[in-house]
């Protein structure tokens, strides 16, 4: 009889993890942006409403004690450049990406923003962590270094999130610089290691000069002076993970052609990049 007991709360017990039980694809495969973190994570949306660009502007240069007026400097402008959310370990992150315009030494204004060649805005960021229905801010980090040209950059296209090792990851974000007639774009990269953002430099993935180059199909009047011939690489970025490390080394593979130093057209190599003192660089 006692066995028949025993034999009965094994098979219910059984019955009742079958019940509950979920794959692990499930539990593990869910993606979280920025417009779906209210609906999945907050009681009540309006409890859980994302942090606005105002308040991150706020959090980043604090506010005067006596107006409460946010302490920025007459000659700087600062805009939104784009927001990211992510999960790390069941956690919810938001990011405000800020970007600081320079004026001409003048109240800093649309029209006296300064849009030279080598102009770029400084870029700024602030974290913010979710702890049940609140968004805490994590850090607010200014000036992290100068990105794009003309005086702006462009709000990113795409977005890759890479797993660099248990305790950094890096953003992958599109940017690119022209010049002289030659068109060059890569990835910006920004690690995130200890709830904290840094600078960890710039990784080029293709280019062209089709500004500024001579075709074979070129007709003689048509020629640009001192134009070269014409290229185009496009590569994409690759993690090496040879050995356990915490900023493993990159490659970039390219295909296309590209200038050599003869100013004659050779096939695009393949490129390395290792993680030295802080930032990404070209292995030689």
């Amino acid at each position: 009889m006692m066995r028949k007991i025993i034999l009965g709360i094994i098979v219910l017990g059984l019955a009742l993890l079958a019940f509950n039980w979920k794959p692990l694809s499930r539990l593990y495969s869910e993606k979280f942006s920025a417009e779906s973190l209210q609906a999945k994570h907050a009681p009540n949306a309006a409890e859980m409403a994302l942090p606005t660009v105002e308040l991150a502007i706020k959090d980043l240069f604090g506010l005067d004690p006596q107006t409460g007026a946010v302490l920025t400097k007459r000659d700087e402008l600062t805009r939104l450049w784009f927001n990211y959310s992510f999960e790390l370990k069941g956690t919810l992150y938001y990011a405000v990406f800020l970007k600081t315009y320079r004026s001409q030494g003048e109240e800093a204004t649309d029209a006296s923003i300064v849009r030279c060649h080598g102009c770029a805005p400084q870029i700024s960021i602030v974290t913010y962590k979710n702890q049940g229905a609140n968004w805490v801010k994590l850090a607010a980090q200014k000036y992290l270094g100068e990105l794009g040209s003309w005086g702006d950059i462009e709000t990113p296209k795409s977005f890759e999130f890479l797993h660099l090792s248990e305790k950094n990851r890096v953003l992958l974000i599109d940017t690119s610089w022209q010049g002289q007639g030659l068109n060059t774009w890569g990835k910006a990269l920004f690690g995130f290691t200890d709830e904290k953002w840094s600078r960890l430099g710039t990784i080029e993935t293709g280019g062209d000069n089709q500004d500024h180059c001579i075709a074979p199909t070129d007709k003689e009047e048509n020629r640009i002076d001192l134009a070269f011939p014409c290229y185009s690489y496009v590569g994409q970025i690759q993690l090496l993970q040879t050995k356990p490390t915490e900023f493993p080394e990159l490659s970039v593979i390219f295909s296309g052609t590209r200038l050599a130093d003869n100013l004659q057209i050779k096939p695009a190599e393949n490129q390395k990049y290792h993680y030295v003192k802080g930032k990404y660089v070209i292995k030689e």
